[in-house]
C-alpha cells in the first residue's frame, strides 16, 4: 500500500502537534487506516470473496449507484455512502462485476469507481447545520464526514492519483463544522454528552487521524485540533462528565440504553479502529486535551462496555426493545471492537439479514464490517444485567431462559443528558 510522505517543518510542542496543526505528521504515514492496512488486505479480500458473497454483493452495487443531487441529507449521505463503497471495491481490487464475483477489477471498471468516489469527494457540500438550531443535525454530517475521510484514506492507499483537492474540501467541511460545534465555549459538548456528541467526537478524531498531515494556521482547520477533541470528548461523554453515560467506576452500562449505544458507537467504533490500526507499534498512551489516554480498544472499561452490551441481548442476538430500543435491531458492528456475536445470532427469526442490520440508521457499515476479520466469537454470561428502565436476566447457551424485569422508578445510569 502507499505510503504519503510528509515534510515535518518541525516540532511545536511536546503533545505530538508539528508544523501548522498537523498530528504525529512524520510517523502516522501508511494508508489505509481505517478499515484495513495493507497487512490486512489478504484476509479481507478471503472474506469478501469467499466468506460473505451476499454482503460483499449488496455492497458492490452500492458502489455502481450514482448519486447526482447533492443538497439533502440523503443526497448527502448517499453520495459518502457511494463513495466509500467504490473505493473499497478499489482497495481490495475485488467486487462483482455483471452478476459474479471477480478478484480482479477490470482496468475499464477500477478506473470509473476511483473516479467517481474522487468526484464525489471533491464536490462534497459544505454546508453546516448550526450549533443553536440544528444540533441535532450532526448525527447526519457525522455519518458523511466519516464514510468520506474513509473513502480517502482507501484512495490514498491505493492511487497515485492527486488527492490534494479532496483532501482541502474535506478540511474546510470539518472546520467549518468544528468552528460551528465549539461556539460558545464549547458548551455543546457539556449540555449533550450523549449518542449525538459521541459521534460528533467519533467524527472529529477520526477525520484528525486520517487527514493528519494537512496544515493550516487556523486552529479550527488542524487535524491535531480535531483528534484531540475528539478524542478527549468520547472519554469525557463516556465516563468524565456529571451527565456522563457510564462511569469511571462501578457498572459500566450505557445510560441512554442499548439503541443509543450502538447508534453512538457507528461513528465512535470506526475511530477506535483505526487509532489501533494507526498506532501499532508506537507508545499507546498519548495527551488529547489534557487527558492522558491509551488505546480505547484496550480499555477495560470499554470492554466492560460491550461485555454489557452483548448480556442484554435476546436469545436470538437482538438488542431488547426496552426503553427507546427499537423492535428487530442487531448489532452487527461490534465486529470492529473485536467481537462477533454471529454464531448465535438468527436474523431470520425476525424476517431481516446482516445487510439491512449494518445499514440501519444513517450510518452504513457494510464495508467496516466485512474488513473486520480479526473478531472472536462471544458468547452472553448467565446473571442480571442493567439496562434502561429495568433489568435484563439470562441464562447462557443457546436454549437461553430470558427475562426483562421493568423497573421504571430505579435510579437511571448515567445519562443525565440523553434520550
Amino acid at each position: 500500500m502507499k505510503r504519503i510522505s510528509v515534510v515535518v517543518l518541525g516540532i511545536l510542542t511536546s503533545t505530538c502537534v508539528y508544523a501548522q496543526g498537523t498530528w504525529r505528521a512524520d510517523t502516522v504515514t501508511e494508508h489505509p487506516r481505517t478499515l484495513f492496512t495493507s497487512d490486512d488486505l489478504n484476509a479481507v479480500r478471503a472474506r469478501v470473496l469467499n466468506d460473505e458473497p451476499a454482503v460483499f454483493a449488496s455492497l458492490s452495487a452500492t458502489a455502481f449507484e450514482t448519486r447526482e443531487a447533492n443538497s439533502s441529507w440523503d443526497d448527502r449521505r448517499a453520495r459518502a455512502r457511494i463513495a466509500k463503497a467504490a473505493a473499497f471495491l478499489v482497495a481490495v481490487d475485488a467486487g462483482v462485476v455483471n452478476g459474479a464475483a471477480v478478484g480482479s477489477l477490470p482496468d475499464g471498471v477500477r478506473d470509473e469507481l476511483r473516479a467517481k468516489a474522487m468526484a464525489y469527494l471533491e464536490s462534497t457540500n459544505l454546508d453546516l447545520p448550526s450549533v443553536l438550531t440544528a444540533s441535532s443535525d450532526f448525527q447526519f454530517l457525522s455519518a458523511v464526514v466519516t464514510q468520506s475521510v474513509q473513502a480517502y484514506d482507501l484512495l490514498a492507499g491505493v492511487t497515485e492519483d492527486d488527492l490534494a483537492s479532496a483532501a482541502a474540501r474535506l478540511q474546510q467541511l470539518v472546520a467549518g463544522w468544528f468552528g460551528e460545534a465549539n461556539r460558545f465555549g464549547g458548551s455543546y459538548w457539556s449540555l449533550t454528552a450523549n449518542n449525538l456528541s459521541l459521534r460528533t467526537a467519533g467524527s472529529f478524531a477520526l477525520a484528525g487521524l486520517v487527514l493528519n498531515d494537512l496544515e493550516s494556521s487556523d486552529p479550527d482547520a488542524q487535524p491535531a485540533t480535531w483528534i484531540s477533541t475528539g478524542t478527549a470528548e468520547i472519554e469525557r461523554a463516556l465516563f468524565r462528565r456529571s451527565n456522563r453515560q457510564s462511569d469511571l467506576d462501578g457498572a459500566f452500562v450505557y445510560g441512554e440504553g442499548p439503541w443509543y449505544f450502538q447508534y453512538a458507537m457507528q461513528t465512535v467504533l470506526p475511530y477506535w479502529r483505526a487509532q489501533r490500526h494507526a498506532l501499532v507499534g508506537m507508545s499507546p498512551v498519548q495527551n488529547y486535551d489534557g487527558l492522558q489516554l491509551g488505546l480505547a480498544l484496550d480499555d477495560p472499561r470499554v470492554d466492560a462496555l460491550f461485555e454489557w452490551s452483548i448480556s442484554l441481548r435476546l436469545p436470538n442476538g437482538q438488542l431488547p426493545p426496552v426503553g427507546d430500543t427499537f423492535d428487530k435491531v442487531f448489532f452487527p458492528m461490534e465486529r470492529l471492537a473485536g467481537r462477533s456475536t454471529e454464531s448465535w445470532t438468527s436474523y431470520a427469526s425476525v424476517g431481516t439479514e446482516v445487510t439491512a442490520a449494518l445499514r440501519r440508521g444513517v450510518y452504513d457499515a457494510r464495508a467496516d464490517w466485512l474488513a473486520a476479520t480479526d473478531a472472536e466469537e462471544r458468547l452472553p454470561k448467565s446473571g442480571l444485567a442493567d439496562v434502561k428502565s429495568g433489568y435484563v436476566f439470562r441464562s447462557a447457551g443457546e436454549d437461553a431462559l430470558y427475562a426483562y424485569i421493568h423497573a421504571p422508578s430505579k435510579a437511571e445510569n448515567g445519562a443525565a443528558g440523553g434520550h
